[in-house]
């Protein structure tokens, strides 16, 4: 008999594809993840221990995965899925697998390796996103290619589309591969072009700080870049952190203002004047998740070296 394989993720992401392994029957011995106490900076977190119960799958709640290494030698699975993780795994774990580790990415590799790939789609005006699926190797991001599923960027398409639409294409890709998996064959590869790579930095909760000496079209795209499974962008207005969720450019500028002023008001939101054009913000909410109300015209939002000289004087 087959040994079981191997998954390892602490996401929506990978719950979504565990589920439909599962659904194909494809065998899972033991689950790696992250215990919930743990979680609070995993924006896209799952708690998958309900259904490694419900499927009487052995889990075990890790802090560092390089700890189980001589649990997963024990195991010898074929496969080791690895769906939302953000540890590197060694050469030693690598080798662990008797096929191959399975990891994805949620970018059309060999471009856009590294960190917060959905992001920096948005934030680089991208109009194609994807994902790819492949085997690991010691490399960012750089092992063969399984396979690839592709799709269109809107122009006001947000990461919560993004992710929405990498979770219904990896069941797809999982559905399609089920059988394989199953009899337990190496599932054919191609090699990446590797002179085709670019990179992607880590990005920070910092970094989501929207600066409105930039133009109208930059901070909506940063806007749409983190929406929910992400914190969001944020701005402050008197000291307190708000939170942009919802954001248009305005196309008819009958409005000017100082950078980050209210300039005026709509039925569904408030007019914010930038760098470069107008921002309609149309959803925000406080910093514990309320609802925030409008911003009355002629206040500002951020905080610049005016604000702290006025608060020294």
């Amino acid at each position: 008999m087959m040994n079981g394989n191997v998954f390892i993720s602490m996401n929506r992401f990978g719950y979504a594809l565990l589920e439909e392994l599962l659904l194909r029957r494809v065998p899972i011995s033991q689950i790696y993840t992250v215990d919930p106490k743990n979680a609070t900076n995993i924006s896209d977190y799952e708690d998958f221990h309900p259904l490694a119960k419900k499927n009487n799958i052995p889990i075990q709640s890790v802090k560092h995965i390089a700890d189980v290494k001589k649990d997963v030698r024990r195991l010898k699975p074929p496969y080791i899925f690895v769906f939302g993780w953000s540890q590197l795994l060694d050469v030693e774990f690598l080798n662990l697998a008797q096929i191959g580790v399975i990891g994805s990415h949620p970018a059309l590799l060999p471009k856009n390796r590294g960190r917060a790939a959905i992001p920096w789609h948005f934030i680089r005006g991208e109009k194609e996103g994807g994902i790819t699926f492949f085997y690991m190797d010691e490399g960012c991001d750089s092992g063969d290619i399984i396979a690839q599923e592709r799709f269109r960027i809107g122009p006001n398409d947000t990461a919560t589309d993004y992710y929405r639409a990498i979770t219904q294409r990896g069941i797809r890709v999982i559905s399609r591969l089920a059988g394989q998996l199953v009899r337990g064959k190496r599932l054919p590869a191609r090699k990446q072009n590797h002179t085709r790579a670019t990179y992607l930095s880590k990005r920070t909760f910092a970094d989501g700080l929207i600066d409105w000496n930039q133009s109208a079209v930059q901070i909506d795209r940063l806007v749409r870049a983190l929406t929910d499974p992400y914190p969001g962008a944020w701005t402050t207005y008197k000291d307190a952190t708000v939170y942009v969720d919802r954001t248009h450019v305005v196309k008819k500028e009958t409005y000017s203002g100082t950078i980050g002023q209210v300039v005026g008001q709509t039925k569904d939101g408030m007019v914010v004047q930038t760098g470069k054009g107008l921002l309609a913000i149309t959803s925000m909410r406080g910093a514990e998740g309320s609802p925030s109300s409008h911003i009355p015209v002629g206040h500002k939002l951020g905080f610049s070296i005016v604000d702290l000289w006025l608060k020294k004087s």
